[in-house]
């Protein structure tokens, strides 16, 4: 079973083709499954999902919706233990004053 699930209102959903694109871009960078699902598919399609699409939701928590930008999904994956590698810490991470 696919850990990521991304739902859609269909194509002519601007926001949701960007996730879409940015999802596949990951999933072959980092070699994890997904499925989509068009919510005017479902039988009892979740209503409120209908106006915040695209929703993405990891482990079956609600992982993040609405305008989704490349770098807030990539957060997300890597939050979900394994789907996206970590960078290492330890560095300084900038100057400090």
């Amino acid at each position: 079973m696919e850990r990521v699930v991304f739902f859609t209102t269909g194509p002519a959903c601007t926001l949701c083709e960007r996730t879409r694109s940015d999802l596949e871009t990951l999933a072959a960078r980092h070699g994890f499954a997904w499925r989509s699902v068009a919510l005017h598919e479902l039988e009892q399609p979740v209503a409120d999902y209908l106006i915040r699409a695209p929703v993405v939701h990891i482990d079956g928590q609600l992982a993040a919706e609405g305008r989704i930008d490349r770098a807030e999904l990539e957060q997300a994956l890597r939050a979900a233990h394994g789907l996206v590698p970590g960078v290492e810490s330890g560095g300084s991470g900038g100057a400090n004053p």
